[in-house]
This record gives C-alpha cells, structure tokens and sequence, in this order.
C-alpha cells in the first residue's frame, strides 16, 4: 500500500514543524542561559563533540532538565500555539497565519546564533588572523633597561601533574620549586 501525503498535508506538517524547531530554540536558549550561563558557540562544539557517551554520563538533573525545557516545554507550546490558531483563525489575517511559523521560526534562529556568539566564532575563524598581523619577529626588538625590577614572572599552565611525579629530585627544578615553595 503506497503511503501519499496531500499538498495540504505537507503544508501543515511543515508548519508544525516550524513551530516545533523555533520553539525548541527558544527553549535551547533559555536552558543554556539559565544553567549555564552565556556559552560561547566553541564550548557549545566541544561538548557535544562528547555525543551520546558523554551524555550517558552526564548528571541526572542535568538530563531531566534538559528533557523538561528542551523537548517537553516545546511539544507543550506546539500544542498550545496550534489550539490557538484554531481558535483565533477567524480573526488573524490569513497572511499572518501563513507566515508566522517561518516569522518565528527565522526571529528564533538569529537570536540563537546571537546568543551563542556565532558571528564572532565565525570571524574568528575566517576573518584575518590577528597574531598574524601584530607579530614582530624577536630579532627585530632591542631591549632597554628603564628600571629594572627584581621580579621574575613565568606563566605557566598544566603542570600539576607533572610536579608531582620526581618531587624533590635534583633533575626537577619545577617540582623542587613547588614543594619547597613558601
């Protein structure tokens, strides 16, 4: 048996649908900001680069929360939005019916990609490479003393691991100077 959809079948399953995207969105936007904070759009890829292993593993609250906002609140809004166009059908203009899943749905995408700063990811990524440009070669630089301190600054990341395997041996210089430290 050959399953065909109506024209007018198509149409409406496309509006729910567009409703049901804008409004997962909204929702998306409002989870995120509301647990999260303001994430930016390469944090957002980091962590989904996890997939589903990662969400196995994720804490249970964060995964009851997450189905609440993002897939219940949702469906329940679809469910709303579609009685009152129903409703109220008799008293919108039909061209505001017509489009206003795809108002909605192209107002909650530009807010999403704003929110997830997605202009700035992508100039950063595309755009001129600012290191690139504000680069001097070292040799080029002749340093002068002004006035000399007796401060010596190192900025290093990550070496808590590290420091902790030959402390105290003369070999590491890091790790005596993390366990000797005052």
């Amino acid at each position: 048996m050959k399953l065909a959809l109506r024209p007018a079948a198509l149409l409406s399953l496309g509006r729910q649908a567009s409703y049901l995207a804008a409004f997962f969105l909204i929702f998306l936007s409002y989870w995120m900001n509301r647990y999260f904070g303001l994430p930016e759009l390469d944090q957002i890829i980091y962590h989904l680069d996890f997939g589903v292993d990662g969400l196995a593993l994720a804490d249970p609250v964060l995964q009851r929360r997450f189905v609440r906002w993002c897939i219940v609140a949702p469906l329940l809004a679809l469910l709303l939005t579609l009685f009152l166009e129903r409703r109220l059908r008799v008293h919108l203009h039909p061209l505001v019916l017509r489009y206003l899943p795809l108002a909605l749905l192209t107002a909650a995408t530009v807010h999403w990609l704003l929110e997830v700063s997605a202009l700035n990811h992508l100039f950063a990524h595309f755009g001129p490479d600012y290191f690139a440009t504000q680069y001097i070669p070292p040799g080029t630089v002749r340093l002068t003393e002004l006035n000399p301190k007796n401060l010596v600054l190192m900025c290093v990341e990550s070496l808590e691991s590290g420091c902790g395997k030959n402390a105290g041996s003369a070999d590491e210089p890091l790790a005596l100077a993390a366990v000797h430290a005052p």
